[in-house]
């Protein structure tokens, strides 16, 4: 369950959300960000619906948030999975088919790809390193 708690409009999209509701419930979980959203599909996986999500604005996600602009999506918030040994994002990604597994040789070597598989040139990475 995702109850807006922003009665004062503090969203993404400039939308006002008035509505108060009172209930009670056995678990609160704080934010619909990442966190939350594992949180609370624990607690469902451990046959417990007894909770309620208060999240500040009018979406889920916290940081993750992809924009469209001239017709080309864009990250604006959390986009990068550090480390893939242990990390649950990473198997969730995985799992769901949205990380493609490039297979490198050498140790702590960053691979970035473009949404057509293609890998960014080296000295462009340094460039966004440099300024990032």
């Amino acid at each position: 369950i995702v109850l807006n708690m922003s009665g004062s409009g503090a969203d993404d999209s400039g939308g006002d959300s008035t509505k108060n509701e009172s209930q009670t419930y056995k678990i609160v979980v704080i934010g619909a960000g990442m966190a939350g959203l594992t949180a609370a599909n624990h607690l469902l996986k451990n046959n417990i619906d007894d909770f309620v999500i208060l999240e500040g604005r009018n979406r889920i996600g916290g940081r993750i948030i992809a924009i469209t602009i001239d017709g080309r999506k864009m990250e604006l918030g959390a986009n990068w999975i550090h480390g893939v040994l242990g990390n649950p994002m990473y198997e969730v990604a995985t799992a769901n088919g949205l990380v493609d597994i490039v297979q490198e040789n050498k140790p702590h070597n960053v691979v970035a790809t473009l949404p057509d598989g293609h890998r960014v040139p080296f000295h462009i990475l340094q460039v966004i390193y440099r300024y990032f």
